[in-house]
């Protein structure tokens, strides 16, 4: 009896959470276990469970959407020109030769040209996120390979948007050999062009003035924000307009990503995306076919080979012949040792809609995906160890004088975080090093009015873990929240003492409970007013005089205030 629609769901997303999670544990992404997932419920085990395939495909399209809006609030123009040549070197150098052998290998299979094309596409590209994840819980994520590392990916992001916009073009054309191909593929970025900036027009005097009135409901700013998202791709992925979801996706965020609430935009999106995302994967593993398993295993192999191996020697000559040394340049090689979400996506987008890929090669890229992030995953935790194993073997790598270690910039630390500047946080700030401190505030006009004043501001809440991952502690040795909330003070405390027990955390609290629960958290000071207060009082009552640092301090108040309220 086919269970119904709710008990689907109910049973995908329990399996897909217990598969992920042995996947986590074992030091390998969770997307794995999604895709086993779609496995058991579909080829392996006919019949167990017949789920609404209408449904299963429109959570996928959510989820690709929210990846690629994702995707588009992270690009940074000014961050890809700050990691310099290299990066633009090693990720188009790597994109040119994996695509090139990548064509020769399929060819040589017996694939056609198109199929090879999009096949050596699926295998050029890597994953941001796995290797993100990765390189952040190994702690190398700030070393130079870990920079570099994420430059020329964010070149391969840039890349894939190109890409992205051409795909749409072909999804309408019936025969890709015609030679007339390049006019529609013009056509459609003058169409980009045109759409490009009415979205511009629109974000510029509708969203923009929309999401400053709403700077205090984080609720409905994050229901905006998801509707933009869909809203966007499901307008340009029309027939009307002619482009796909993904492309949508894409340009949505990317309308954003010049706002200071991106990132926490971005950070409250995640694991909204991540649900939708999880049965995208699932859906893949359910389109694979037992039967073509068996025809997939050694053409699955070889490209998996070529990726584990092929790809890594590419960067490392490009590394080598820049003149980076052998441990960076392999170091830096282990993140193109896999292939991407991105690339399953472009597999499944040309299997399903252009019908140009069968069943048994979306099988071949789907366990491809597997082997590949398996496989890379275990290199890139141990990287250090095969590192110190193999290095004589590596000189040959190193072809001109090496370069020096710091050519690259990471993002900034700052030896003072303080969190909430008001009225208390604004007499911290005008005694202290501008360029000493970082101000995360959630109030956007005060974030502007900081920035204008030149100050290092981030926009973002302080109560969301993913806004501390984001934030490099490395120089850090005090953090001071202003922000009198027992949620956001627990979080900073949680955050900042798990990543270093020494930097110093000072907090605000408003009442004797949240003090004491505050203090057995870890905070090394609790500002409680009401006792601040108190042993000021009864210093003056002790004394019955004002001693002269009483004075002192009235005379520097008077001038504060004055400041403050011209």
């Amino acid at each position: 009896m086919k269970a119904d629609i709710f008990l689907e769901f109910a049973i995908i997303l329990l399996l897909s959470a217990f598969l992920g999670f042995l996947f986590v544990k074992n030091k390998l992404p969770a997307l794995l276990g999604f895709i086993l997932t779609g496995l058991i419920i579909g080829p392996l085990t006919p019949g167990f469970l017949e789920p609404n395939e209408e449904s299963i495909d429109l959570l996928s399209k959510i989820g690709v959407a929210m990846l690629l809006f994702t995707l588009g609030l992270e690009l940074d123009l000014d961050e890809l020109k700050k990691l310099g040549k290299v990066a633009f070197a090693t990720g188009i150098g790597q994109i040119v030769f994996t695509s090139i052998v990548g064509i020769m290998i399929c060819l040589a299979m017996g694939f056609s040209l198109v199929a090879s094309l999009y096949i050596a596409i699926g295998l050029t590209f890597s994953s941001t996120i796995v290797i993100i994840k990765l390189l952040s819980q190994i702690n190398q994520l700030d070393s130079l390979w870990g920079k570099i590392s994420v430059g020329f990916l964010l070149v391969q992001d840039f890349v894939a948007i190109l890409i992205l916009i051409i795909i749409s073009t072909l999804s309408g054309i019936s025969n890709i050999y015609d030679p007339n191909i390049i006019f529609p593929i013009l056509l459609t970025f003058v169409k980009a062009l045109i759409v490009g900036t009415g979205v511009y027009l629109f974000t510029r005097f509708v969203m923009f003035p929309l999401l400053d009135s709403l700077r205090f409901e984080k609720e409905i700013l994050f229901i905006i924000s998801v509707a933009w998202a869909i809203g966007l791709a499901a307008f340009l992925g029309s027939e009307f307009i002619g482009f796909t979801i993904e492309v949508g996706g894409l340009i949505a965020g990317i309308a954003l990503s010049s706002r200071y609430e991106s990132l926490q935009i971005e950070n409250w999106i995640k694991p909204l995306r991540d649900l939708f995302l999880a049965i995208f994967f699932v859906s893949l593993g359910m389109h694979i076919k037992f039967d073509s398993i068996v025809d997939a295993v050694l053409p699955s192999i070889i490209f998996s080979l070529f990726v584990l191996i092929g790809n890594p020697l590419i960067v490392m000559l490009i590394m080598g012949w820049m003149g980076y040394s052998k441990k960076v340049g392999f170091l830096t090689s282990l993140a193109v040792a896999q292939i991407s979400e991105f690339s399953l996506i472009i597999t499944n987008f040309a299997y399903t809609k252009l019908g140009i890929l069968d069943n048994t090669t979306l099988t071949i890229m789907t366990l491809t995906g597997a082997i590949t992030m398996v496989v890379s995953s275990y290199l890139i935790y141990y990287n250090l160890k095969i590192y110190e194993k193999i290095q004589n073997l590596l000189s040959i790598f190193e072809f001109k004088k090496k370069k020096a270690q710091e050519i690259v910039t990471e993002k900034d630390s700052y030896e003072i975080i303080l969190v909430g500047c008001k009225r208390t946080g604004r007499n911290i700030i005008y005694k202290n090093k501008k360029n000493d401190i970082l101000i995360i505030d959630l109030d956007i006009h005060n974030v502007k009015r900081l920035k204008r004043e030149g100050y290092n501001v981030l926009y973002g809440d302080a109560a969301d873990n993913l806004l501390w991952d984001s934030i490099n502690l490395r120089k850090t040795r005090l953090v001071i929240s202003t922000v009198p909330g027992l949620h956001e003070n627990k979080t900073i405390i949680r955050n900042v003492k798990a990543y270093d027990s020494s930097i110093l955390v000072v907090v605000v609290s408003s009442n004797e409970h949240d003090t004491k629960r505050l203090y057995d958290l870890g905070a090394d000071f609790v500002v409680f007013p009401n006792l601040v207060a108190g042993e000021l009082i009864n210093s003056i009552v002790k004394h019955k005089v004002l001693k002269k640092s009483h004075i002192q301090s009235r005379r520097k108040h008077i001038e504060y205030l004055d400041k403050i309220t011209m």
